[in-house]
């Protein structure tokens, strides 16, 4: 199968020819606690990469829509507003010393020497980035490169598939907010270091594609890697190791002392009722002052809207998917995505 050089980003079978910017902190092995909810592990990069698993898509995410809706006018913003111009770029960019590494960069900035906070640059790439209210704590001082990792991986990438480039200009616009500029230059050290952990993690996929049973490669290190990893099961029970047992045990206790504590709120919010009664509030022995706030609850019955309202409850109603999904199983089969999970049940003796 012949599959294009140039292509979409989007492009899921052209990607599996090499290693993407947004890639790049799985494939440098890049994982932070922060990180660990949303991110690609570099486990199941290399098992999206040997075509093992799928890519996850992510394109319908508010997220992800707001920055693609965003990076246009944003990109006219800079030109109209700033000193900056910017070319824009929709090529495939491929290193000519790493062929397996690919960019697809948002734009190029225009001009022999490019000023920014007291430093000239004579090529530099820009980088459009739209994050949503709640990431602002994920970015820094301006002209620093003090922004998320991920983000930061990803021009560390562009910077090696592009050696004559000096520095990636971040553009940063979140809502509400003044257009933020971050830098991030070009550092030997750094480079080397992510050259040489993506060249032995494509060295893992490169072998495991010529012997799909040979050893070594990433290995796993989230619960969703392990789910990949021992997806293939018989139907034997085993003994379960001593490790394993305890922490059974402790699954089984944090859920019992979940129940218990949300039972004792109740108990003492009972008790702080009857302690307050009818005032306002009350004062701890500290000088803290606790307010007794009292809200009017309304409540109704589905059945009585329909009743009574018959043409406003059918234009509330949502999608039934248990019922979509029973009476047409085909479609389904058409449009589903299959996530693996792994779920522990005890079962009756």
């Amino acid at each position: 199968m012949t599959v294009k050089k140039d292509f979409e980003p989007g492009d899921v079978v052209a990607r599996l020819q090499g290693i993407g910017g947004s890639e790049a902190y799985a494939a440098a092995n890049i994982m932070t606690p922060q990180m660990s909810s949303w991110a690609t592990s570099q486990y199941e990069l290399f098992n999206i990469k040997l075509g093992r698993q799928k890519e996850k898509d992510i394109s319908d995410k508010p997220s992800v829509e707001w920055g693609s809706w965003l990076e246009g006018p944003v990109l006219e913003k800079i030109n109209k507003t700033t000193k900056y111009q910017l070319r824009r770029d929709k090529s495939t960019h491929w290193s000519e010393k790493y062929p397996f590494m690919y960019a697809h960069i948002d734009a190029t900035l225009v001009g022999n020497t490019i000023e920014a906070f007291g430093k000239r640059y004579k090529k530099v790439i820009a980088e459009i980035k739209c994050p949503m209210t709640y990431s602002a704590k994920n970015y820094g001082e301006e002209g620093t490169d003090e922004i998320p990792v991920w983000n930061l991986m990803q021009c560390i990438h562009y910077l090696v598939v592009h050696p004559e480039v000096n520095a990636v200009f971040v553009f940063v616009q979140l809502p509400h907010e003044p257009l933020r500029h971050y830098v991030v230059k070009r550092d030997k050290e750094l480079l080397d270091s992510y050259t040489q952990a993506v060249c032995r993690f494509w060295s893992f996929v490169q072998e495991a594609k010529k012997n799909p049973n040979v050893k070594g490669g990433p290995i796993p290190s989230t619960s969703h890697d392990f789910t990949i990893k021992n997806w293939d099961h018989d139907d034997n029970f085993i003994k379960m190791t001593p490790e394993g047992e305890d922490a059974w045990n402790r699954t089984k206790e944090r859920k019992v002392q979940a129940k218990l504590m949300e039972e004792a709120d109740i108990e003492d919010k009972i008790i702080m009722q009857d302690s307050v009664g009818t005032a306002q509030g009350a004062m701890l022995s500290d000088g803290t002052k606790l307010k007794c706030i009292r809200k009017d609850n309304r409540s109704y019955e589905e059945k009585d809207v329909l009743k009574r309202f018959p043409d406003e409850w059918h234009e509330c109603q949502r999608f039934d998917r248990p019922k979509f999904t029973k009476k047409y199983s085909g479609l389904v089969d058409v449009i589903c995505e299959t996530n693996q999970s792994v779920q522990f049940r005890e079962l009756k003796k």
